[in-house]
């Protein structure tokens, strides 16, 4: 292909695994947008052509659907498909809310290089990795062209890392060590107030993430580090409070709910609880639990 078009370009280097040929393809591309397809997936033949109909918007990234297929052809998790569903369409200002809401994949993406290059964004060497790439660039920019269209088709293997993590890995930990490189991130280009939800949202999403998805013995290296987290970036002890319940310390928000709310859960609660780091959901009455279910 790379004889027949001349705009093809063929690298061949030893293998360091994902982020590494990334940040490879990084360095030694000179084009105006960056886009990452990995090896074992597919993208739609058009998808460029009908994508660059977005920019004459001028946008900070472009942003289209995924369809998700599994490697031996049975039914998709539907937290697979709500992760990957995309809400949003056309040019819109990025907000906390909306990075909260999107998949943070590298690979349906459209990245401006220099974007990518003012704040050196590279590939970290650790996984979930474009996890972090995703998040940090968003957390710069100022609007996204969202394609509602699903031209990636991600390919979910039996083997992947995230559905080891799934089944219950060391590596769950690896959530909190991605958070760290964003806050930190945040941090240095001091928009750690404009992004004071994004961060905190996040911090509760990996830790939960850690610890339901880790094995038993890691626990409590998991709520150390955690601890040491909330406890170093002062965004996160302002809008959180660490407290134990259930045998369990958790991160919640300090923000007050309105009254009737607050007095109605002591009356009546059905929700999902951690309760010695298992998660079940639960009904209360008078703030006693009457029936709890454990949740896989």
């Amino acid at each position: 292909l790379a004889k027949e078009d001349g705009r093809i370009t063929v690298l061949a280097k030893p293998n360091g695994g994902a982020g590494d040929t990334r940040n490879y393809g990084i360095e030694h591309s000179d084009s105006e947008w960056l886009c990452f397809v990995d090896s074992d997936d597919a993208i739609a033949p058009d998808a460029f052509d009908l994508l660059s109909a977005s920019f004459k918007y001028n946008p900070d990234m472009v942003h289209f659907g995924i369809e998700v297929l599994s490697e031996d052809g049975s039914e998709v998790d539907r937290k697979d498909i709500r992760y990957y569903n995309l809400n949003y369409e056309g040019l819109m200002e990025i907000t906390d809310q909306m990075i909260l809401h999107v998949d943070a994949s590298s690979s349906n993406k459209l990245f401006r290089r220099d974007i990518i290059e003012k704040y050196a964004l590279r590939f970290e060497k650790m996984y979930f990795e474009d996890y972090l790439f995703s998040m940090q660039y968003m957390s710069v920019i100022k609007n996204v062209y969202y394609f509602k269209d699903k031209l990636y088709q991600y390919l979910r293997r039996s083997g992947s890392i995230m559905n080891e993590t799934f089944n219950g890995t060391p590596r769950a930990i690896d959530h909190l060590r991605v958070f760290e490189h964003l806050i930190d991130f945040v941090y240095r280009n001091r928009m750690q107030e404009k992004h004071r939800r994004l961060l905190s949202k996040s911090f509760v999403a990996c830790y939960s993430f850690a610890i339901r998805y880790t094995v038993r013995d890691m626990i409590p290296e998991i709520v150390d580090y955690a601890t040491s987290v909330y406890k170093k970036y002062g965004v996160l002890s302002r809008r959180l409070n660490r407290i134990v319940e259930n045998g369990t310390v958790k991160f919640v928000s300090n923000k007050k709910n309105g009254w009737f709310s607050f007095y109605f859960q002591k009356i009546f609660a059905m929700r999902y609880e951690y309760i010695d780091y298992h998660l079940y959901k639960v009904v209360k009455i008078f703030n006693v639990i009457v029936y709890k279910k454990p949740i896989s």
